[in-house]
């Protein structure tokens, strides 16, 4: 149990990151 929700908190984690990316990228965008 203790594993599987370390795996799922971390995909989160790295799902969260990208997301972060993306926006920012379209914000750069924007702004150009």
């Amino acid at each position: 149990m203790k594993d599987w929700r370390h795996r799922l908190g971390k995909k989160i984690v790295e799902n969260i990151k990208a997301n972060i990316i993306v926006v920012g990228d379209l914000d750069a965008k924007g702004m150009a």
